[in-house]
């Protein structure tokens, strides 16, 4: 009898060794062990404001360039700003703001080898629109400068005279030479004992002065008829 259990045994044998072991096969699964979760509370100071973009750098106004034509004083053309006339001349001996215009005056000019003032006249959108050299009637002679101008734009198209008709003893006269929308005006004033006489030459471009000082706009007397009579 033993010697058939062992022959069983012996014919199970192989197939007990590819059999799980139970106790194996219920021992519990490795934990995994996870993060803590991060939990962010809402802050409770407001966000700080986001930084505002850079402002972009202005571009430099361009020069204005001269027209064919055109009459011009010294070096500069006209709708040229305060900073274009720096450049040129450097800083002015003093500047004044006026109503509507701000002037510039560089002194102790030499013209003609008479010493003259010099003004850049620039209106309140800093355009320059007029120039002038300004002499004392003692330190210049009207002749001599006006015939310098005559060589340079040959014949004046205009010459004239007034006098101020207000009792005060106050007179000029001048002489203009005009082309393209530009002028230029020598002008010998008389201004009574208290402020002497001057001599000037005025540089204008027209255009921009007009739009300085417009002319005023004429009334016109309404017609009987627009109020029904």
């Amino acid at each position: 009898m033993k010697k058939y259990a062992l022959i069983l045994l012996c014919l199970l044998f192989p197939y007990l060794g590819s059999c799980s072991n139970p106790l194996k096969d219920n021992e519990p699964s490795p934990s995994v062990s996870l993060p803590p979760v991060l939990v962010v509370q809402p802050s409770p100071y407001p966000s700080p404001a986001p930084s505002p973009a850079p402002s972009p750098i202005p571009s430099p106004v361009p020069t204005p360039q001269r027209e064919e034509g055109k009459y011009y004083f010294r070096d500069s053309a006209w709708g040229m700003t305060r900073e274009h006339i720096i450049e040129l001349e450097g800083s002015p001996d003093s500047e004044a703001q006026e109503e509507n215009y701000l002037r510039l005056t560089y002194e102790d000019i030499t013209l003609a080898g008479y010493k003259a003032e010099m003004d850049y006249y620039l209106s309140n959108d800093d355009l320059l629109f007029e120039c002038c050299y300004s002499f004392g009637i003692d330190n210049a002679d009207f002749d001599i400068i006006s015939n310098m101008l005559i060589e340079k734009y040959r014949e004046p198209s205009e010459e004239d005279y007034w006098e101020s008709p207000y009792g005060v003893f106050y007179d000029s006269f001048w002489t203009t030479w005009a082309s393209s929308q530009t002028e230029v005006v020598l002008s010998l004033s008389h201004h009574g004992q208290t402020l002497g006489s001057s001599i000037t030459i005025w540089y204008r471009d027209l255009m921009l002065y007009e739009s300085v000082y417009p002319e005023p706009t004429p009334t016109v007397a309404p017609s009987p008829n627009a109020f029904g009579l």
